[in-house]
């Protein structure tokens, strides 16, 4: 077994000295050897190096790692399997595997000092893939399963709101609207106030009128007034409760509203309205 220990060693002096293939050759020894932790060593090493060679591909090198994640747990070790692993398949773009890695880590070895490294890549990872363009490279279905399952990685502040409004947007892209109303109402509810408030509640309630639910558009706007907001959100929210009112059957109140307003979108509910008529 020791034999194996320092063959293991043999293979770092031969990459230290640039003999790349000797190194992979020694690796591969220890590799089919008994020494278990000699082995899971140079079964690492060697990965890496052929990664770096490229003589390997990215998928083949998770692969490896997915496998040794099981042949020595426990140290130091372990958790370099892990993060190494974890951020492998990040690279590849399998998001919610290389989340899940980083989490076992993270979690495995909470004292560890890369842990705070781990959960900051995790972060960094997640608000990437959320406020990037990226996100629009994965299926809804999936883009909201990795959300619920990571949710605790939204970042605070006005990136997490914008983070849950791009999600928001991508749930009515495909009718998913009581997911996206959840979201939405959570934010206004324990997130927002003032102005901003009041613009995630008009969005909100434009989503509860393609959702065919008049009465709640109606009740989020009457409870998200301010006195802070601009021309442009005054007239959005009051083209938004006119269009409300007439899916309600008060024609009349919608046609007050719309009184002094000489835009097109107030054209256009006035037509909807007399028409109906």
């Amino acid at each position: 077994n020791k034999i194996l220990d320092v063959e293991y060693l043999k293979g770092l002096f031969e990459q230290e000295a640039g003999q790349f293939d000797e190194a992979v050759a020694t690796w591969d020894k220890v590799a089919n050897g008994d020494n278990r932790k000699a082995r899971a060593h140079a079964i690492f090493d060697r990965t890496e190096l052929l990664l770096k060679l490229k003589r390997l591909t990215i998928d083949d090198a998770i692969d490896q790692l997915d496998k040794l994640r099981f042949a020595w747990r426990g140290d130091d070790f372990e958790l370099a399997v892990l993060r190494r692993l974890g951020n492998l398949q990040i690279e590849a773009k399998h998001y919610r595997d290389g989340l899940k890695t980083l989490r076992q880590a993270a979690i495995f070895f909470p004292d560890s000092p890369v842990t705070p490294a781990i959960t900051e890549k995790m972060h960094k990872t997640f608000e990437d893939l959320y406020l990037g363009d990226e996100i629009n490279n994965i299926s809804a279905i999936k883009a909201v399963a990795l959300y619920d399952e990571f949710r605790e990685l939204t970042p605070a502040g006005e990136k997490g709101d914008e983070l849950i409004r791009r999600l928001a947007d991508r749930m009515v892209s495909v009718e998913l609207f009581g997911r996206a109303e959840d979201l939405l109402r959570h934010q206004i509810d324990f997130r927002l106030t003032g102005h901003e408030k009041a613009r995630v509640a008009a969005r909100l309630a434009l989503v509860y009128l393609l959702d065919n639910k008049p009465k709640q558009a109606l009740e989020v706007l009457d409870s998200s007034d301010s006195p802070e907001l601009g021309d442009d959100l005054v007239r959005q929210r009051l083209h938004l409760r006119a269009r409300a009112l007439l899916d309600t059957d008060q024609g009349e109140e919608a046609m007050k509203l719309l009184a002094d307003d000489m835009s097109k979108e107030a054209e256009f509910l006035r037509i909807e309205y007399y028409r109906k008529q």
